[in-house]
């Protein structure tokens, strides 16, 4: 199995820490998130790890370089040049024939890589995203009328549940094959695409642990949650 990290962007919401590194090199714990990610790839069995890079990516590059790579992971780089979004990536691989696994490399998730990856090769959708719902609070009293305006219902504090997007998805060839190379993308204009002409584009849901380190409070709450959740983030080294 082989896996492609978006680590190209500015990380503009995670100022002022990213005017000195790029995100994906933001500790969490002792360890910068995507040391962490490519880790837990190899645990789970993926052998080829392509890092696409843009601003300050010689860094990562330098870091990866400095722990000797991760036993087991083959590791290569994209060079994005103007940035690409999150789907235009995808189009500068070599091998676009066979399914790949793409990750935001700015997540932090214990997500089960290999019940994902057997929904995917046994569903073969063109892409395959993995969601984590979400609860939002309306903190006020919610009225329901009708056209005259009268009431029909009235419901104190309502909660909805989401299905968000945890920036990890399978793309099959035909998903691959879509993205024009050099093409800015971002991966809802990609599922939009595939399902305008017909192609699927599935669901995994994950109840598990996720969090997304874009934001400086999302950041602070991952280094306070990784003192409970560090363990079964962080596979054992052998």
């Amino acid at each position: 199995m082989r896996a492609l990290l978006l680590a190209g962007g500015r990380g503009s919401r995670l100022l002022p820490f990213t005017t000195v590194f790029p995100k994906p090199l933001a500790p969490v714990g002792d360890r910068p998130i995507v040391e962490i990610l490519l880790r837990q790839l190899a645990a789970a069995g993926f052998v080829h790890a392509t890092l696409s890079v843009g601003y300050l990516g010689r860094l990562i590059q330098a870091y990866i370089d400095t722990i000797g790579g991760v036993p087991g992971l083959e590791i290569d780089w994209l060079e994005e040049g103007d940035p690409l979004g999150t789907a235009g990536p995808a189009g500068l691989l070599a091998d676009r024939e066979s399914p790949i696994l793409s990750i935001n490399a700015d997540i932090l998730t214990d997500l089960d890589f290999r019940s994902f990856a057997a929904f995917f090769a046994a569903e073969r959708p063109a892409l395959a995203a993995a969601v984590a719902p979400r609860e939002n609070e309306i903190g006020f009293g919610v009225l329901e009328t009708d056209a005259a305006g009268d009431l029909t219902d009235w419901v104190e504090k309502p909660r909805t549940v989401h299905l968000c997007s945890m920036g990890v998805n399978w793309l099959g060839p035909a998903a691959l094959q879509t993205v024009v190379p050099g093409e800015r993308l971002d991966m809802p204009d990609l599922a939009r695409r595939l399902i305008g002409r017909g192609d699927r584009v599935a669901t995994w849901r994950w109840d598990g642990y996720w969090r997304d380190i874009g934001r400086v409070a999302d950041y602070e709450l991952a280094q306070a949650e990784f003192a409970e959740w560090g363990a079964r983030l962080l596979p054992a080294e052998g």
